[in-house]
């Protein structure tokens, strides 16, 4: 005799929440949830195998390190910004070097400080050559890729202080550079006064940025910008600036020009550098000179020279550079 097992009339097998209509309407849900984490994964294991990560935590102090980039043509302006440097002690500073002939000079001399341009860029797009002219497809499209690298250092979690080669510190920026803000800028302009179109006017020579969201983003649009346009990178920060762009979207501030004169400020002042700043690492004014607004070797050499701010000696040899070509 068999016997049916008895089941409670109270139990419901139906399982109502989980019919096919409710999963319907759950399915986009979880596929964006999935897609997320799926997403978030990939990001952390791209950062973690990332060959810059291992060298910004080699030379990075407190999270942040210093930038800037070097080419085989301005090396002895690349040395010069170094020799500077080193005289004020700072140790967290990267060269990214844009060719092997100009990684292998400077590695030699001052090792432990230079990126190797296969760790910044598999293919680049553009063909470094000797003396690259200013507005140039070339030049615009190295401007714009060097915002791809400054990306990649603000993504992995590092704060960083970008900084022109054709810039000379006197001073340690990075002591003077306010923390808190999503973004530090420093002035460009032409000339004084009240002039708004002056007053819009922003370098990318010298920015300091911290690794928050909206930093990230705004990094990430600037560069989008700059692939998208016809122009370099400085112009297109200035649109964005003008815009009023960039500023609703960062907590932002911007440096006295005191501190850090564009070049065409600075001839238009007269400061004492052979007294004060070529002397006394200390002095107050001004923290970092730009020799911009000229364009050329010989015309920014001669800004430098002028300012006592030439550490290069004129018999000093360095690599021939006519067929530089990308490692």
């Amino acid at each position: 005799m068999v016997h049916e097992p008895r089941v409670s009339k109270d139990l419901d097998f139906r399982y109502p929440e989980f019919s096919a209509v409710r999963m319907a309407r759950w399915l986009p849900v979880v596929f964006l949830v999935a897609s997320c984490l799926i997403l978030q994964c990939n990001a952390r294991a791209h950062s973690g195998r990332d060959p810059l990560r291992p060298i910004l935590e080699r030379i990075a102090v407190d999270k942040t390190v210093i930038l800037t980039q070097a080419s085989c043509p301005y090396l002895d302006f690349a040395e010069n910004w170094i020799l500077h440097v080193e005289r004020l002690g700072i140790t967290n500073y990267l060269i990214l070097m844009d060719d092997d002939v100009a990684f292998k000079y400077l590695d030699s001399k001052f090792p432990g400080h230079t990126v190797h341009p296969s760790v910044i860029s598999k293919g680049s797009k553009h063909m470094p050559k000797p003396l690259m002219r200013y507005d140039s497809l070339d030049f615009n499209n190295m401007m714009c890729d060097r915002l791809g690298i400054q990306r990649r250092v603000l993504d992995l979690g590092f704060s960083f202080l970008w900084t022109d080669m054709d810039t000379v510190w006197l001073q340690d920026a990075s002591k003077i550079i306010p923390r808190g803000f999503d973004f530090v800028g420093t002035g460009d302009r032409f000339r004084f006064g009240h002039d708004e179109e002056e007053e819009n006017k922003i370098c990318g020579c010298m920015t300091f940025w911290t690794p928050t969201v909206p930093a990230r983003q705004a990094l990430r649009d600037w560069h989008q910008k700059c692939i998208d346009s016809t122009v370099d990178d400085q112009r297109t920060l200035q649109e964005m600036w003008a815009s009023g762009e960039l500023k609703k979207k960062v907590f932002w501030y911007i440096m006295p020009w005191q501190l850090f004169p564009s070049g065409a400020l600075l001839d238009q002042v007269k400061v004492d550098f052979s007294r004060s700043q070529a002397q006394n690492p200390g002095a107050v004014l001004p923290a970092v000179i730009h020799a911009n607004y000229r364009t050329g070797d010989d015309a920014k050499r001669k800004f430098l020279q002028e300012r006592f701010a030439w550490k290069i000696p004129p018999e000093q040899k360095f690599p021939e550079c006519k067929l530089v070509q990308p490692a």
